[in-house]
């Protein structure tokens, strides 16, 4: 979730805030200073401040007495607007706000209190203009029904049209709900499956994550949904509210299928499932990567034929999905096997976002590693341009490999050779160890600290050290020589070394998405329950 913090110096002075300011009640960088006492009932005034795009700003202190408070204040003038409070102890309201990005904002307040119930949970759309006074309530919040519907654990997410969607997979004994309101006014009602879209078993956890795509829609993603998982894509305009089924999302067939684990929005709007735990109907954990439309619904059930799948029990494909210029991405593989002589030998496969990449993963489709262990697929670098390239340091023993790959059309398929990619010479010369460097231009550096120089073994390391101590005896010289001639302190400077491309990691969003490590052992059994990474109650 993003939050946009106060960008200039706040700190929490006793029982008040101060802020920088260059003139008389204006909040800016430096200069006067202007001090905003904390209200009544304050006991952590300041926890979280949150700048609205009208310039009016949010100061929250969820442990406020009675239970919790939201304040607005003037930009301009630093005037408190309004306060949204809590009514009972132990109700935090503002646990967390959310930037609407038109000026409006929205409260989560998942432990409030309904009818004596605890953790019931609240979220409130509050106008950043005129503010919201009062308690939050039933006549102004979406809220659950029962203890412990947590309505709003896990926040809201901000849609790119200035509505939002409030996902609480802890809903009705864990079924889940996804709650779509607007973003220009407020939203009063019950969490149900008339207003949302919800689970029909225990444990489904409908709104585990969220992905919102840059064309104001968004996917809900449930791979725990009645066992085998889901991900449903919804309007950003109207949302969708009903009880997942074949008919509106795309679904696994057995259980522990995971479907919607991993989700990857691409360069333009359209998106990718990633599917790792998913089963045949010979192995399990194959692995399934679906390219779904931006603008409609993807449904039914994964298979060969729309969705690119492995073909050995922990080939895991959909384990890392990357998203490439022109709309275009790459699955990367790494356990994939190539056949049961070469096992985990890898696999990164150009997917085509048109919808057309399906079948089984193989050489005829992808640049494959042919030895065990070659674990091609470990890494995939996008450059600056939309190509990408893929280093693999374990390629043939520890050698090395790096391979380039085009936006447009992918790597070459089939094993990587010295013919299609740089390699190393020696073993652990592990060319591509963890170091590309992207340059503005589109193109990269290959940095390969272990290689072999003929019989000077590690001699890029060497050569490295070597140049280091040569640099830190030259300066050593220099600062002598300086203090000599000018007898002034002076504090040293740190050297800017280069950014390393590494692969970013993501659960639902962003470019690259990967899954836990700890998720990457072979055969792993899924997890029969989910222990939500929840910020816990304080005491």
């Amino acid at each position: 979730m993003i939050r946009r913090r106060l960008a200039l110096a706040v700190v929490a002075v006793a029982a008040s805030l101060v802020v920088a300011s260059t003139s008389p009640g204006r909040v800016e960088a430096a200069g006067n200073i202007v001090q905003i006492p904390a209200p009544a009932g304050s006991v952590a005034f300041g926890e979280k401040i949150l700048v609205l795009t009208n310039g009016n700003y949010v100061i929250t202190d969820e442990t406020a007495n009675p239970g919790g408070a939201v304040y607005l204040y003037d930009g301009t003038t630093n005037a408190l607007i309004s306060t949204l409070t809590g009514s009972v102890a132990d109700d935090r309201v503002g646990y967390d706000v959310v930037d609407l990005q038109n000026g409006n904002f929205v409260v989560t307040s998942p432990f409030w209190h309904r009818a004596g119930l605890a953790s019931v949970g609240a979220v409130t759309w509050v106008n950043g203009t005129t503010g919201l006074n009062g308690a939050v309530s039933t006549a102004n919040s979406i809220v659950g029904s029962s203890a412990n519907d947590l309505v709003g654990i896990h926040g809201a997410t901000r849609l790119t049209n200035g509505n939002y969607v409030v996902p609480s997979p802890l809903w009705n004994s864990s079924s889940g709900a996804a709650t779509f309101a607007l973003g220009t006014q407020p939203t009063a009602e019950t969490v149900s499956a008339s207003n949302s879209l919800v689970g029909q078993a225990t444990n489904s956890q409908v709104g585990f994550d969220m992905l919102a795509l840059k064309n104001g829609n968004y996917v809900v993603l449930s791979p725990f949904w009645t066992g085998v998982g889901a991900a449903t894509w919804a309007d950003g305009t109207t949302g969708r509210a009903g009880l997942i089924n074949v008919s509106n999302s795309l679904i696994g067939s057995t259980a522990n299928d995971r479907v919607g684990s991993l989700a990857v929005e691409l360069t333009d709007g359209d998106y990718v499932i990633g599917s790792f735990n998913w089963q045949s109907s010979l192995n399990v954990f194959v692995g399934a990567a679906t390219w779904s439309s931006g603008t409609t619904p993807t449904i039914g059930p994964i298979t060969s034929a729309n969705s690119l799948i492995g073909s050995r029990t922990g080939d895991a494909i959909g384990d890392s999905i990357h998203a490439v210029g022109n709309g275009n991405y790459v699955v990367s593989s790494a356990s994939w096997d190539n056949t049961a002589s070469f096992v985990d030998a890898g696999a990164v496969t150009f997917g085509h976002g048109d919808g057309t990449t399906h079948g089984t993963v193989s050489p005829s489709n992808s640049l494959v590693g042919n030895h065990t262990a070659d674990a091609v697929g470990i890494s995939v670098v996008v450059l600056t341009n939309g190509n990408y390239v893929a280093p693999d340091a374990s390629w043939l023993g520890g050698v090395g490999a790096v391979t380039w790959g085009s936006s447009t059309s992918g790597t070459v398929v089939g094993p990587v050779t010295g013919s299609n990619s740089l390699v190393g010479s020696h073993l652990n010369d592990q060319v591509g160890y963890n170091n590309i460097v992207l340059l503005t231009n589109g193109n990269y550096v290959v940095g390969s600290p272990f290689w072999a120089n003929g019989s000077v073994t590690e001699a890029g390391r060497q050569r490295g050290l070597l140049e280091r101590r040569r640099r830190s005896a030259r300066s050593a010289a220099t600062t002598a020589s300086s203090a000599r001639r000018c007898p002034i302190r002076f504090r040293t400077v740190a050297s800017f070394r280069s950014p390393t491309a590494t692969t970013s990691s993501a659960r639902g969003s962003g470019t690259t998405a990967r899954r836990p490590p700890s998720a990457r052992r072979r055969g792993a059994a899924a997890p029969s329950a989910f222990t939500a990474p929840f910020r816990p109650p304080t005491a």
